[in-house]
């Protein structure tokens, strides 16, 4: 089981994904993309944004394909978060 800190820095580095994913193509990676540059397992990943939904930071629509989004308080979470440190740090 992870800690609330070892969770915060697992949303961190997901956010952290999503950012440099639709700064390179303009979309939201895959589950699958994400999955693999995190070194995770997708029922982790599932996981993750089940958690990261609930505290408000993504949401999408469980009916569509590709509505993953991060919400306005996530985008203040992680731009907070990345303040000092260098981006490659949340990966």
């Amino acid at each position: 089981m992870l800690t609330p800190k070892q969770r915060d820095e697992r949303a961190m580095r997901i956010l952290s994904v999503i950012e440099l994913s639709l700064d390179a193509t303009g979309e939201v990676p895959t589950a699958l993309q994400m999955s693999r540059q995190l070194s995770m397992a997708k029922s982790s990943l599932h996981e993750a944004l089940v958690r990261m939904q609930r505290d408000g930071l993504v949401e999408w629509d469980k009916h569509a394909i590709k509505t993953l989004y991060v919400t306005d308080y996530g985008d203040l979470t992680y731009e907070r978060a990345k303040r000092g440190k260098e981006l490659g740090e949340l990966v």
